[in-house]
């Protein structure tokens, strides 16, 4: 299956065999008394809907968890698993640990101040600079947790805010 999103969030979901673009010709000819005309139809093939955009099945799975919990008057409960790189480095530059400081800055500080010695360590650090996405219960989030004292609810709360932010 192929899945994409609305604006609105909405899932839509296509078999692998539908193109997303696409049109097929059909050739008619038409004889009259004095001459052929050969006609060429160009019709649209079905496709995907136009304007959605290409998601990850997980991606799909998450977005209707937290549009079924908002259906069950439980939106509030709903705590996204997984941030892009891009929600969850943004979230992080947006909060702050103290007046000066926020949590990316002191986050990347930590991560650099490692030495790689241990297996741990050297996902910490791999996991920082090269991931696409971050895992609500991956070594770097939790280590993060333990090291700036945060709690269950602050992490959750960085998560529902970090799946909020869009490019």
């Amino acid at each position: 299956m192929k899945y994409y999103k609305d604006k609105n969030n909405q899932i839509w979901a296509y078999e692998d065999n539908i193109p997303e673009f696409g049109s097929y010709t059909e050739i008619e000819t038409v004889n009259d008394e004095e001459s052929e005309t050969v006609i060429e139809k160009v019709y649209p093939e079905f496709t995907v809907k136009e304007g959605l955009i290409a998601i990850m099945e997980e991606e799909a799975n998450e977005i209707n968890a937290k549009n079924q919990a908002k259906l069950e008057g439980n939106a509030e409960i709903y705590i996204p698993q997984v941030l892009s790189r891009f929600q969850a480095l943004t979230v992080l530059k947006l909060t702050k640990i103290n007046e000066t400081t926020t949590l990316y800055q002191a986050t990347d500080d930590y991560i650099k101040s490692l030495d790689g010695d241990t297996t741990k360590e050297i996902v910490i650090q791999t996991a920082w600079e090269t991931a696409s996405e971050f895992r609500r219960d991956s070594t770097l989030i939790n280590t993060c947790k333990e090291m700036f004292h945060l709690t269950d609810e602050q992490v959750d709360e960085m998560f529902i805010h970090g799946s909020e932010i869009t490019a």
